[in-house]
């Protein structure tokens, strides 16, 4: 008995200490480190950027480039996990790799909007238009349920000129308050921008940030000594980093400089020298193709040089059609230039609102404040629909399309396009409440045409509370 005793003690005296040991091998940095693995694993599995597909394949662009940053998550998800397995503490090494994949992850912002200017575009032009819209519904508000939106006028829209936003006209450009914009448009960090980017790109930050963490944490035991360790790092890395951000910098004003001089040699006729330097600088600083003032300006130094490039001239003459009012004459020129260069995005931006503001005076003028009922709004939805083409997923005439076909009496075609509002917002990091709250209740109105009050009131719930939102979408689309 008492051998028996013995031996069961014994046993449980193995089982205990396997169980401590185990439990040891579970130190603060193999935790943080799983912890960082697990973030990281979220940003090679989430997209790093989102736009709707069938607006890049109209601006003949993509998002595969951003997929490099899934790759890179990837690439850490593997390193930390081999980290918390070592037998031994972190290198320097180990500590600068992701060093250098947390930069990597900050400059995301800088590498698309720099060297993929068509998708910042975008960004920026959907951004735009989204607060457009939002401010036509404020606007709008008490005419909702007045006769149902019989008196509503829809408003113009307006292009996007550029995204270059870093004009430098003066010393005055050098003071810190105008640096911000630096930060904002030379690296990046726009609203327009952030309004699109994706969980894989935060979570792959956050996880960056763990994993430095955990690999701190686990040196030398003492947080004065991991102290000691992180500042000799850095005396180490920042030299480095801060020529390479130095580099950026310089990398980033010198387009404006350029620019500004651009304008005095076009004003002195050297326009030879002036498309040399403009082909320069494009190439160098890709966002420069998107603006409207850097384009014309090589457009009429081609035509007074004899070096005319069809398509930006055509643009010259759209833009000057467009501010003359001409909205006709302008779509013409704006279709030839577009034809001739298919992926210049302000082109496009350009030839959608001049369509769309054809549109809306179609719209607007067919109203009559003492009948209302004799309202004729389908020569608009024709156009609206054009936009739709050059310009798919364009927020601004989806939402005028949606409102224009319910007054003409179309409720099937308004929520469908209520339907594609909802799906387009769904790319945004955070969706429009008013936009959506509008095409929630363009879904509930059809459903309770169709005789289904049960599942329009479900609907018009999503129009008021957007906690909502992500449920029940799916039963009963028209």
């Amino acid at each position: 008995m008492l051998n028996e005793s013995k031996l069961e003690y014994g046993r449980l005296s193995l089982v205990f200490g396997l169980l401590l040991r185990w439990l040891s091998w579970f130190s603060r940095e193999r935790i943080v480190l799983l912890a960082a693995a697990l973030a990281l694993g979220i940003g090679a599995i989430k997209p790093w950027y989102q736009l709707p597909p069938t607006t890049l394949d109209a601006f003949k662009t993509n998002l595969s480039v951003t997929h490099l940053g899934r790759g890179l998550s990837a690439f850490f998800v593997c390193l930390s996990l081999m980290l918390i397995f070592r037998p031994s503490p972190s290198s320097r090494a180990h500590r600068l790799s992701y060093w250098c994949g947390f930069t990597i992850a900050l400059l995301f912002p800088y590498f698309v909007t720099t060297w993929m200017p068509t998708i910042d575009y975008i960004s920026a032009f959907i951004y735009d238009r989204e607060g457009s819209v939002t401010a036509h519904v404020k606007m709008n508000a008490n005419q909702i349920q007045a006769q149902w939106k019989q008196n509503i006028q829809l408003t113009p829209s307006s292009p996007i000129t550029t995204t270059f936003d870093l004009p430098f006209r003066n010393a005055r450009f050098f003071q810190l308050s105008s640096w911000d914009r630096v930060w904002k448009s030379g690296f990046g960090y726009s609203r327009s921008f952030l309004a699109f980017i994706g969980r894989g790109w935060m979570m792959s930050g956050l996880g960056f940030g763990i994993g430095l963490t955990a690999l701190y944490l686990g040196l030398g035991g003492s947080g004065k000594g991991a102290f000691q360790i992180f500042l000799g790092d850095m005396s180490k890395f920042l030299p480095g980093f801060a020529i390479g951000f130095g580099i950026l910098v310089i990398s980033i004003l010198l387009p404006g400089m350029v620019n500004y001089q651009l304008d005095a040699m076009f004003a002195r006729g050297e326009y030879h020298q002036v498309l040399v330097v403009s082909r320069i600088v494009s190439s160098f600083f890709p966002p420069m193709n998107t603006d409207e003032t850097f384009l014309k300006r090589i457009a009429e130094a081609g035509f007074y040089g004899d070096e005319p490039e069809p398509s930006l001239i055509s643009f010259a003459k759209g833009v000057e059609r467009y501010r003359l009012k001409d909205l006709a004459g302008a779509e013409g020129f704006f279709q030839e230039s577009l034809e001739l260069n298919p992926r210049r995005a302000v082109v496009r931006g350009y030839l959608a609102t001049t369509i769309l503001n054809q549109a809306v005076q179609y719209y607007n003028t067919s109203y009559n404040t003492e009948v209302p009922n004799t309202r004729k709004p389908g020569s608009a939805i024709d156009r609206f629909e054009q936009v739709l083409r050059v310009f798919p997923n364009h927020i601004e005439a989806m939402y005028d399309l949606m409102l224009a076909s319910f007054v003409n009496g179309e409720l099937e075609r308004s929520a469908k396009i209520a339907k594609q509002i909802i799906e387009a917002e769904s790319y945004a990091q955070l969706p429009n409440l008013s936009l959506l709250g509008q095409a929630y209740l363009h879904s509930a109105w059809i459903t309770y045409k169709d005789g289904d009050p049960a599942l329009a009131w479900k609907k018009f719930r999503q129009s008021t509370d957007p906690k909502t939102w992500d449920s029940m979408e799916e039963e009963g689309e028209p």
